[in-house]
């Protein structure tokens, strides 16, 4: 016996109910039933005796059970005619001797029909014969032929038992239908004379229902009419099946399976008899998905589960707020999920799963459990748009099996705008794992429209250098709409769902354990689904699956949700669910950075140009500069040492410039094959540390490739270890690296101001770029753009380039639009004359990595305004696309009667500086010229 709120010692114990006990409680119901014949005591009586009585013996060889365990996936064990005696052997014989002292009752004038088992009753009294006859519970019809001799009619009462768990009972006599008054619970009454020969026909219409264990735990066990149905669960390690003479040799000690290796049943209790489907007619067999469902009774030596945990088949999982939620569900074995914001749909129902070399999870998944969990976590982030960050979700974590028996886990954190997605798989099989083919998806609604950049081919590039980001954005397009060169698109993507809001996805977690991922190319409904690199990328080198050990992680999945596009600008998500991998070897410190090579342009790289911006930076008082390509032949690894030395007389820090390259492009910028192989890399990092060197620029990678993603992170580990920061260009999408890798300060991975150089069209759109960017790129890493450009014209002086079409302001206002942990400017030094001192003062001084970063206003494409804080002091930075002038009311209650530096466009397009103040109820006016600018400071 159990206590009634707790029978969870009886699924985990390997005992179980004891066939004496069932004996005599069908004993003590008979006497209960002679002192009140009620329907209720013939249901107990009937589910004991076709369940626990008659699955006490084993049919073939006649040995009986004491202990029938209820712990799923245990087994019994039966006695041995010559070696074992146990009570339940005793009463066992009784047991099944005794069938037929239930099936009738009778009463002066009335006959009961308590069970239905095929039988003859000669009612002496009455000179009545009855014969029963029926497969029941095989299947539903019982008939009943009466026989009354020589006598005639005889007038009584036939009372049939309309058992409580049947419904929609219908009797005939002799083939014609009669009124069945009764409910289930109650005998269904015929009165009438009887003559030799009447025919009644009883049927009991038999549904699946399941039963919840007594303590009302999510236990559940399926029934059949009166019939408990049981699951065989193999014959493995069921030691001592048949016993001997042994003391406790009645009870199985053979393994016990771990609870968690037992199915689920994914769904409600309303639900989970319609996942039972028949699959004989002649008897009673079910199957459930890869499950199979037989009489308990029936079974024998064998393992078996009858109560089984229960999960529901729609998972919820809620913001904090309570306003984002995904929903995950099992449809026939394939995982999907939706979510909605504020109750309107953001992502309609989405395939989910992997397809993978130890077997397919994707497909064929059973329910193991489902957990939720609080997140709260504070981290601080030095090198970002936020400096300390905490993170407030909930977590679930959705455990299945495979048709392998593989363990897969689908693990969803919600937070108030954002839900980041991972897998882990794990195996006892296996140590090692394939993923060949993610079946993560998005389905947008159809009238979504995209701001998304397309992924470019290996080898369409520059010298073998593509893909590396560096593609155009195209906006407000719909759904599934071709992209350029028809691979995909690259994280981050940008849709607008209309007037319900906005969602970014993206990419974390990205390590040398996986691929840089990316969209696939979309349908017309709406659907994106994840992409792995392409196989001609790295120049073909490396698989363009993930070969992982297990456990295996994937990388996370981003999505960022909001009404506005606030929470798009605003998220940390790239980083909330990251952790750094290593300690950093030194404070890795941001700053600002001169780099003579973006308007000067290759010539610059000599030892002269390069003391010209060593002396530009030391007047700017900025940290560092950047020495890019073609130093180790226009200038010579013999004469780096006096140059760095006078940089750092000058309290400049220097960056270097080099190739990744091994064979993945054809770049010829040097240094060359200094960072593709390890012994390289530390020769190269220590003469780089024995120099002083704080930092490297590395240019020209091959792809997203996991081979890839392990130069990146073997860069950056030994770049560590030597004291370096890094800078990533022509490269993938550096995926929550500020905090994995905690000198990785930025990387490009977009189309950025080098452009501005190459293109009129570009330069055209400079505004305009700045309008897209932060949206995208630069709301998920700090992004390396290069801004702040004062020349008329994009070259060494103005008299030869591309024209500039932005005003001064909106340079100024590029400091702040743009966020990057080192920022390299594109001042020359001419521009110092050129500069009144309210601009190069702002130049000088403007930090580049933030404490707490807020949206103000903006669209995709026309303008843009956001406000940064570092210390105490905000910067307000805004851009104008359009043509024309843009007005703008910005709200700033936090401002409210601050007084404020406005550096604006001035008629002439120059920058000009004035004072203006937020008013009380926290509203500014501001005005930007046509492909202008602001910027705005507290005082």
């Amino acid at each position: 016996f159990h206590p009634a709120d707790d029978f969870s010692s009886m699924l985990d114990h390997v005992e179980g109910p004891e066939t004496c006990n069932t004996y005599n409680m069908l004993r003590l119901t008979k006497m209960l039933y002679r002192t009140e014949p009620e329907v209720r005591f013939a249901d107990y009586y009937e589910r004991a005796l076709y369940n626990h009585i008659l699955a006490s013996q084993q049919p073939e060889n006649g040995g009986f059970v004491y202990f029938t365990s209820m712990r799923p996936g245990h087994y019994r064990v039966y006695s041995q005619a010559e070696e074992s005696m146990w009570c339940c052997v005793g009463s066992g014989m009784e047991n099944h001797t005794k069938y037929g002292e239930f099936i009738y009752a009778r009463s002066e004038d009335a006959l009961y029909v308590n069970l239905f088992i095929p039988s003859r009753l000669n009612w002496q009294e009455k000179g009545v014969t009855l014969v029963q006859q029926t497969r029941f519970p095989d299947e539903e019809n019982i008939s009943f032929r009466v026989g009354t001799g020589t006598k005639g009619k005889t007038a009584f009462s036939l009372r049939l038992r309309y058992p409580s768990w049947a419904k929609g009972a219908t009797v005939s006599v002799n083939g014609k239908p009669q009124v069945v008054n009764a409910e289930p619970g109650s005998y269904i009454t015929i009165d009438r004379k009887w003559k030799d020969g009447d025919e009644v026909t009883l049927t009991l219409p038999m549904q699946v229902a399941v039963e919840q264990i007594p303590d009302r735990k999510q236990f559940y066990a399926f029934t059949y009419g009166p019939v408990v149905l049981a699951c065989p669960m193999g014959t493995e390690d069921m030691d001592g099946l048949y016993a001997n003479d042994g003391r406790g040799a009645h009870i199985a000690h053979g393994r016990q399976i771990p609870t968690e290796e037992i199915p689920m049943l994914a769904g409600s209790p309303e639900s989970l008899p319609g996942s039972l489907h028949r699959t004989d007619d002649e008897q009673i067999a079910f199957t459930c998905g890869e499950l199979r469902f037989i009489p308990f009774s029936r079974l024998h030596d064998s393992r078996y589960a009858i109560y089984f945990r229960t999960i529901p088949c729609a998972q919820e999982v809620r913001s904090p707020d309570g306003l984002l939620r995904v929903n995950l569900e099992l449809n026939e074995g394939k995982p999907a999920y939706s979510v909605t914001y504020n109750g309107k749909t953001m992502l309609e129902s989405s395939p989910l799963g992997l397809d993978t070399s130890i077997g397919s999870f994707a497909e064929g998944l059973v329910p193991v459990k489902n957990e939720l969990n609080p997140i709260d976590e504070t981290y601080t982030l030095p090198h970002a748009k936020a400096s300390r960050i905490r993170y407030v979700a909930n977590e679930l974590t959705a455990t299945y099996t495979n048709r392998g028996g593989d363990t897969l886990q689908i693990v969803f954190r919600v937070s108030n705008n954002d839900i980041s997605q991972t897998y882990r798989i794990n195996s006892a099989r296996h140590t090692h794992c394939t993923i060949l083919k993610e079946s993560t998806g998005f389905d947008f609604p159809s009238h979504t429209t995209t701001f998304i950049t397309p992924q470019n081919r290996w080898g369409e590039g520059w010298m073998l250098t593509k893909p590396s980001y560096e593609e155009e954005y195209t906006l407000d397009e719909p759904v599934g709409t071709p992209s350029k060169y028809g691979v995909g698109y690259t994280f981050p993507a940008l849709f607008h769902i209309g007037d319900d809001g906005w969602v970014l996805l993206s990419e974390t977690g990205v390590s040398s354990r996986y691929a840089g991922t990316k969209l696939g190319e979309g349908t017309k409904e709406g659907l994106y689904t994840i992409a792995f690199p392409e196989k001609e990328e790295n120049h073909g080198v490396g698989e363009a699956t993930v070969t992982a050990r297990l456990p295996l992680l994937t990388s996370w999945k981003t999505i960022t949700v909001g009404e506005t596009l606030k929470p798009i600008v605003e998220t940390t998500s790239a980083y909330d669910v990251v952790e750094p991998l290593y300690e950093p070897s030194r404070v890795f410190e941001p700053g600002k950075s001169t780099w003579s090579w973006i308007l000067w342009q290759d010539p610059s790289c000599n030892y002269q140009d390069q003391v010209t911006f060593i002396d530009l930076a030391a007047d700017l008082g900025y940290e560092y500069i950047l020495i890019d390509a073609l130093w180790d032949k226009q200038i010579g690894y013999e004469n780096m040492p006096s140059l760095i030395r006078y940089a750092q007389s000058k309290g400049v820090d220097v960056i270097l410039w080099y190739n990744s390259n091994g064979s993945w492009n054809d770049a010829p910028q040097g240094p060359h094959n200094r960072m593709d192989t390890a012994p390289a890399r530390h020769r190269e990092m220590e003469w780089m540390r024995s120099l002083g060197v704080k930092g490297i620029k590395v240019d020209f990678f091959g792809g997203d490739k996991q081979a890839t993603m392990k130069l990146y992170e073997d860069i950056l580990t030994d770049a560590n270890e030597y004291g370096i920061a890094v800078n990533f260009h022509g490269t993938t999408l550096p995926r929550g690296w500020e905090r994995m890798y905690p000198n990785h300060m930025t990387s490009e991975a977009a189309l950025v101001s080098e452009n501005l150089v190459f293109e009129q069209y570009f330069a055209d759109r400079e505004a305009y770029t700045s309008t897209i960017l932060p949206f995208t790129r630069n709301a998920v890493s700090g992004m390396d753009f290069g801004p702040v450009f004062f020349n008329k014209r994009f070259s060494k002086d103005d008299t030869y380039g591309n024209f500039r079409k932005t005003t001064d302001a909106f340079q100024v206002a590029s400091s702040v639009i743009y966020q990057s942990a080192i920022q390299h400017m594109g001042i020359t030094p001419g521009n110092l004359d050129e500069q009144p001192d309210h601009v190069l003062d702002f130049v000088k001084t403007v930090p580049t990595v933030w404490d707490e970063t807020r949206f103000i206003d903006g669209y995709p494409g026309r303008y843009f305004v956001v406000a940064r804080r570092h210390g105490d002091k905000w910067y307000i930075a805004g851009s104008n696309a359009e043509q024309q002038t843009k007005k703008l009311n910005l709200s700033l209650p936090w401002l409210a009667g601050e007084e404020l530096s406005v550096i604006y466009d001035k008629e002439d397009r120059t920058a000009g500086l004035k004072t203006d103040a937020v008013d009380n109820e926290g509203r500014l006016v501001i005005e930007m010229q046509a492909l202008g600018g602001i910027t705005i400071t507290t005082k």
